[in-house]
């Protein structure tokens, strides 16, 4: 007997082993083995078992079987098998890609420890204020956090964290706590939480489902505030009643914080995390609590969606409509709801998707019943939604100042008499986002991209797209002139217009800049919750899924920032960034508002946000969509073309479309054509789009297996790269 394996490789060819009569019996698909492979003990997975083969040259046999911890459940690898065969990859990639950790046999993580401060080391904490500044910061950081910290995670934020912490050791100033001590910590006080009639009847149509052990996918549609944590946490209980595990994805590590703290209250040490900003040696302790049993709760970001549970119940997708699940980075491109719907199928588990704005995609499916949809049409605690005003910033008389309207400033007056907190949303970070020449119109651009260059407070101009910088020029490049000018604001500019506005007050600012790991994240809104700052500034990262009591007014800076971006999905994503921050607001019984500055005040999306009118939007989308022949009309594939030289990568894409003409009734090419960007990181990018009807997918697969083949996207040579996105959420 001989296996096919797929080992961690961009490549789609698997390799043959022969079986060892003692493993016959155990070795079936899906099973990870350890075998020689490139002179190297390697963990592979089983991909198919044959009884002949005509391969004529040596052929070497498995070692072993890899350990129980290695092993992934049926579920997990009947999905993976899915992805790898719909987006259009190598398993091997497949399965790098979801469980890293797999291919990383010599890891051996660190033991955490953990720290918290002593009673003498916060009576002596001020002391070190001036004469050891760093061992002063060490001390406030634990100070100031209510659980145990991670060395790890301190060393995140302090340079030189292990000297520091042996120091304060020695003088008694902080204490290690034991690892198994510090979940128990979490458990202040265990939530009660009582479901009001509309979350009840939900509750209870999910929960049968649960309990008949089969596939049902729901889409949860509730409004802003309308309590859909709370039905969560009591599905979750429900699951681990009938002793099912459940994985609960969030678009964003700033929800992970908020989100897990309110389960950890409930659920201890049954909840695991997730997500990007973990350590390895986070990750590393996850995985192994997710295999021992200890985790059956699994909260995280996209790639959560992988976490190796068995007996998978519960599948909750929080912010399903949100653009952050899609993986665009690599060459691995996946949605995690669509692997959540497949892994949830190939799992008899029930799914819900759940959003106050769901994507037109789900939206569609609800309607078209292969979703049940769950609408909650009122607010959780009975609480009002904020009265939204648009104000339009053409008109003189509304500004105050270019960013700031007359009505926005006076409403944040009023918010601060009455010590009442705001959210204040503007989707672009930097100081300026274009450094324009006043003399000849010259926009400063960087060298490697075909973008223009955003002015920081740190006097550099940054590309925020490869992230190299540059001094703010002297002069023109183009005419010499020393007429240079800053145009536009980002969240810096509005925090220092808003600190000289309102000098006594304490802003935190939330966007890529300040968030480098994921304490930050955890502090900022941990303080903003008790009160520690009375603003919270931000990009999209403040609209999605933050639940603060104190929170009386949103303002938006500029409602028109994602409006006019050259894809077929701007007015979706400009409808539901207004929709979610207004709903920021008027979480409890006080009166609340939300203000959304435009320079496009009668644009149907902002009007459709601002009355809330969901109808009539999904209405005028789903119509424009459907004479467009886009999503969900129509299934989207995008051939990206790129490399150092333009003319090659032109003439590539080029003869990728001729290979491709000859196309069947139900598919349309559109392309070649630059893309919008037109250059990142040095490399020229074309790319043509491939629209086929819903009702041909295998028809388009089959096609573009045909006429150029799958191997030509993951076929690594010299000179331009080929890559083919299916479902792509963006065409920039």
């Amino acid at each position: 007997m001989y296996a096919y394996i797929a080992f961690p490789i961009a490549n789609y060819q698997q390799f043959i082993y022969k079986i060892p009569e003692h493993l016959i019996s155990t070795i079936k698909e899906g099973v990870c083995v350890e075998a020689s492979f490139r002179n190297k003990n390697t963990f592979g997975f089983v991909v198919s078992i044959v009884s002949k083969t005509t391969f004529k040259n040596k052929i070497k046999s498995i070692d072993k079987i890899a350990k129980d911890h290695c092993q992934l459940p049926s579920a997990l690898w009947k999905t993976i098998i899915w992805i790898a065969n719909y987006y259009i990859c190598p398993i091997g990639i497949a399965l790098k890609t979801a469980v890293p950790l797999l291919f990383k046999s010599d890891y051996v993580p660190r033991k955490n420890i953990y720290l918290a401060i002593t009673k003498l080391g916060r009576s002596e904490r001020l002391l070190l204020k001036k004469k050891a500044p760093k061992q002063f910061h060490f001390l406030s950081l634990l100070d100031k956090a209510s659980i145990p910290c991670a060395l790890a995670q301190l060393s995140q934020e302090i340079t030189s964290a292990s000297q520091i912490y042996k120091k304060l050791l020695a003088k008694e100033f902080i204490s290690i706590i034991p690892e198994d001590q510090i979940i128990s910590s979490h458990l202040v006080n265990a939530r009660n939480i009582t479901l009001n009639q509309e979350q009840t009847d939900i509750f209870d149509i999910v929960i049968q489902s649960m309990k008949q052990k089969k596939y049902s996918p729901y889409l949860l549609h509730g409004i802003t505030g309308s309590g859909k944590t709370e039905i969560y946490i009591k599905l979750a209980a429900a699951a681990l009643q009938q002793g099912q595990t459940m994985l609960m994805l969030v678009p964003e590590i700033s929800l992970t914080p908020q989100l897990s703290q309110k389960f950890i209250d409930t659920f201890g040490e049954k909840i695991g995390l997730w997500h990007s900003k973990l350590t390895k040696a986070e990750k590393y302790q996850t995985w192994q609590n997710i295999n021992s049993g200890k985790c059956s709760i699994i909260i995280g970001a996209r790639s959560a969606i992988f976490s190796p549970v068995s007996n998978l119940g519960l599948i909750i997708i929080d912010e399903e409509h949100d653009a952050s699940y899609k993986q665009e980075s690599s060459t691995f491109k996946y949605h995690a709801r669509d692997v959540g719907m497949v892994r949830a199928k190939y799992s008899n588990a029930t799914i819900v998707l759940g959003s106050a704005t769901p994507s037109i995609e789900s939206y569609y499916n609800a309607i078209n019943s292969k979703f049940k949809l769950l609408e909650i049409k009122s607010r959780y605690n009975d609480a009002d939604y904020p009265q939204v005003n648009i104000v339009d910033m053409k008109e003189g008389k509304n500004r105050f100042s270019y960013d700031f309207s007359h009505q926005l400033i006076t409403a944040m007056k009023k918010c601060i008499q009455n010590n009442e907190q705001m959210i204040i949303l503007h989707n672009r970070r930097g100081f300026s986002n274009i450094c324009r020449c006043q003399d000849c119109g010259e926009i400063t651009r960087c060298d490697h991209c075909s973008i223009s260059l955003t002015y920081h407070s740190d006097a550099q101009l940054i590309c925020h797209y490869c992230s190299r910088s540059y001094p703010k020029p002297q002069q023109c490049s183009n005419c010499n002139g020393s007429n240079i000018s800053l145009i536009g604001t980002g969240t810096q500019k509005i925090e220092l217009e808003i600190n000289k506005l309102f000098p006594d007050i304490n802003i935190a600012r939330m966007d890529f800049d300040t968030m480098k790991n994921y304490s930050n994240y955890k502090n900022i809104l941990s303080d903003f919750e008790s009160g520690e700052y009375d603003i919270l500034l931000g990009t999209q990262m403040v609209s999605k899924g933050l639940d603060f009591s104190g929170v009386t007014l949103v303002g938006v800076i500029n409602g028109d920032t994602n409006l006019y971006i050259p894809d077929f999905r701007s007015g979706e994503r400009t409808f539901q960034l207004l929709y979610q921050v207004c709903g920021r607001a008027g979480r409890n019984q006080k009166n609340s508002k939300a203000i959304i500055q435009s320079w496009n005040p009668d644009n149907v999306f902002i009007k459709s946000a601002a009355k809330l009118s969901l109808d009539n939007y999904y209405h005028m989308t789903l119509k424009e969509r459907s004479e467009l022949k886009y999503p969900p009309y129509a299934k989207l594939f995008r051939i990206l073309i790129t490399g150092i030289n333009k003319q090659v990568v032109e003439s590539l894409a080029s003869n990728i479309k001729k290979q491709l003409d000859g196309q069947p009734e139900g598919i349309q090419i559109l392309g070649p054509s630059v893309a919008p960007i037109e250059k990142i990181k040095n490399n020229w990018r074309f790319h043509l789009l491939i629209k086929a009807d819903k009702h041909k997918l295998s028809l388009a697969y089959n096609y573009i297996a045909k006429k150029i083949g799958f191997k030509t996207f993951h076929h690594k040579v010299k000179g331009p790269k080929v890559e083919i996105e299916v479902d792509p959420i963006s065409i920039l």
